[in-house]
């Protein structure tokens, strides 16, 4: 789940040739980078540029008949999981236009294959845009867009989304105008995707100094088997780490008629009293002068403020630069509207005004309010120092309501406190708190659900809910399943978002997490309970393992019982489908759900690991969906295992 993106705020506002940037990346391009084997006859460089449309296609998952002579591109790669694979041929074609970013990809099939995350597991693909660093290093500023065949409802949400961006965002969702569509016909599988600049800012052809690229396309292979198919050797959906690209090389565009616009604004943020720079670029046939007008709304949609541009364009392309008269705004949430005369060209994006933050004057604050509890004072403090790092790490061209409503927001928190309010004592619902680690002096956070019948003279059971990799404690908001009403729900972040709960700052972290809660609610010590998902289904495994006779009862959802040494080829973490590592199981009520078409985490390594839990005296409740791949539960597993849940608080 992409919370912590959510957090900061990020938001999604609304290119044939690729040629391998330079010496040192295609000296690194061996034949057997990350698994993938180089095709003997494709060519490390791919002409010619990515072709110039004046008109965005139409989008319905086979190529137009107009853009039959786009160049077609080979994959340079492939990688078959199992050696006895066929490799179907896959290639892929390139375009642009002024407002959107075109890709076709076609591959020898009769039908599509549908899978649970066919970007990851077929029939689906990825495409990488970036900004290239100098001498081709690896990046860590990117878009990772991913789309699926998709055949049902509940697989829609992988159609087309952002599964990554710059490292550590996960599952962000493009406008509405970006486009996906698929067809089967004539023995050819085929994908359309319409991405818009706008989704992708700042990235466009005639703004960016150099745009990096990268496509991957995963075919399925039988029920189980895929192969994948890349532009550039990259394990594209590694999480947290930096991304690997070819540089795109545009052709000139040629418009007739009408002068097509883009305007962008330079910076997605700035303080009170900022002006903001602006881009407008127009390409054309014949010289003629241009007027662009950028709208500047609040997000109620009232008009704030505006600037028309006009000026002079000669034939091909030309760039203008200009201010929106931004400096009177206060702080808030913004929607830039621009259009060019005569309404040719027209886009959206968005813009934050950012309070002042003075870390140190809130800090002295919040010293001198004695009436707080430590646990208030302590979340305080990580919200502070929070939003300190989040605002030095915020891009230029990145906006943030999230950040400015949470300035707003801890602001607001110290006020109350100064005036004897401890504004965390009685808080219900889902929210965050922290603590300051005894192991290395930290503040260290976590999250919660209180009920919200929540009475402060009751004990209440704890469920402690482990995060999925590339996720965060703020997870906890998107299960609500993980325990029916009347339970405290703790999230632990772990001391990270995808780390196994392997390091002993993991399992620290944990604990710690576990004793602020019950210093600060009366929980029942004897109903301590522990859960997690995907990564964290192997967490819980790990975590019982490390403190056994500390939780009551376990819940693992769609995890990999030997995930960690999958992560790591060094291997050296328990696996526990291994005997040794399960006598502390023995005696213990286990509860998994595990999706049969799980591609993810393995389904046959759960089934494994639980015949050898039984054998090992767990009382182990074993629930699964023949139609589910990795992801929740169905309603009816839900109801079983809320009402195993509630079997146990009797259970001596």
């Amino acid at each position: 789940m992409g919370t912590r993106a959510e957090r900061l705020g990020l938001i999604c506002v609304p290119v044939l040739t690729i040629i391998l940037g330079g010496a040192a990346l295609a000296q690194d391009l061996d034949d057997t980078l990350d698994g993938f084997v180089r095709l003997s006859d494709a060519p490390l460089a791919i002409e010619p540029p990515v072709t110039f449309l004046s008109a965005a296609p139409e989008i319905d998952g086979r190529l137009d008949d107009a853009l039959a002579d786009l160049p077609v591109r080979q994959f340079t790669h492939y990688r078959k999981h199992d050696e006895g694979n066929p490799l179907n041929e896959a290639t892929y074609r390139l375009a642009y236009g002024t407002e959107f970013f075109y890709v076709y990809v076609e591959a020898d099939a009769d039908e599509f294959a549908f899978r649970d995350r066919a970007y990851q597991n077929g029939d689906g693909f990825v495409v990488v845009l970036a900004a290239p660093r100098p001498d081709d290093a690896p990046t860590d500023e990117f878009y990772v867009v991913a789309c699926s065949a998709v055949d049902k409802p509940e697989t829609e949400w992988s159609r087309r989304l952002f599964w990554y961006y710059n490292v550590e965002h996960i599952f962000l969702r493009p406008s509405r105008e970006t486009l996906m569509e698929f067809q089967a016909a004539d023995g050819k599988i085929g994908f359309e995707l319409l991405l818009l600049w706008g989704d992708v800012h700042p990235y466009h052809p005639w703004i960016s100094d150099s745009i990096g690229f990268n496509i991957s396309f995963v075919k399925a292979i039988g029920d189980r088997s895929k192969n994948e198919h890349i532009a550039v050797a990259d394990a594209v959906g590694a999480e947290m780490s930096p991304r690997r690209y070819a540089r795109l090389v545009f052709a000139d565009p040629v418009v007739e008629g009408p002068a097509q616009t883009f305007v962008a604004a330079r910076r997605g943020h700035v303080r009170t009293g900022d002006a903001v720079g602006a881009t407008a670029v127009t390409a054309v046939g014949e010289a003629c002068e241009e007027t662009a007008v950028v709208l500047v709304n609040t997000g109620e949609g009232d008009h704030a403020t505006y600037a028309r541009e006009q000026y002079e364009c000669d034939r091909g392309l030309t760039k203008h630069e200009f201010s929106l008269p931004t400096e009177d705004l206060p702080p808030g949430g913004y929607r830039l509207e621009w259009y060019s005369a005569p309404y040719e060209s027209r886009g959206k994006g968005g813009l934050t005004i950012l309070p002042d933050l003075d870390a140190a004057v809130w800090n002295a604050r919040l010293a001198a309010a004695t009436d707080v509890g430590a646990g208030t004072r302590a979340t305080l403090e990580f919200m502070i120092e929070e939003l300190e790092r989040d605002l030095g790490a915020l891009k230029p061209y990145e906006s943030s309501g999230d950040l400015r409503m949470r300035t707003q927001r801890v602001e607001d928190s110290i006020l109350r406190a100064e005036s004897g309010e401890d504004v965390y004592a009685d808080r219900t619902g889902f929210f965050r708190r922290a603590f300051r680690s005894d192991l290395d002096g930290t503040l260290q956070p976590y999250a919660v659900r209180i009920p919200e019948e929540f009475d402060r003279s009751k004990t209440y059971p704890l469920m402690v809910f482990l995060h999925g990799s590339a996720s965060d404690e703020t997870t906890l908001a998107g299960v609500p399943f993980i325990a029916p009403n009347g339970f405290i729900q703790l999230g632990p972040l772990g001391r990270g978002v995808s780390n196994c709960y392997v390091v002993p700052e993991a399992q620290t972290d944990i604990a710690e997490a576990i004793d602020d809660v019950i210093m600060n609610y009366l929980i029942d010590q004897e109903n301590i309970y522990l859960s997690g998902f995907s990564m964290g289904g192997y967490g819980v495994y790990r975590t019982h393992y490390e403190t056994p006779g500390k939780f009551k009862a376990l819940a693992v959802f769609s995890g990999d019982p030997d995930l960690a040494n999958r992560w790591n080829a060094e291997g050296g973490s328990p696996n526990f489908t291994d005997e040794e590592y399960l006598r502390a199981f023995d005696g213990i009520p286990v509860f998994i759900f595990h999706g049969e078409t799980d591609r993810n985490a393995p389904f046959e390594k759960t089934e494994e690991a639980v015949e050898k839990l039984r054998t090992a005296g767990a009382d182990v409740e074993f629930v699964t969906e023949p139609d589910k791949g990795h992801s929740s539960p169905a309603q009816e597993t839900i109801e079983a295992y809320h009402a195993w849940l509630l079997s146990m608080l009797d259970r001596e």
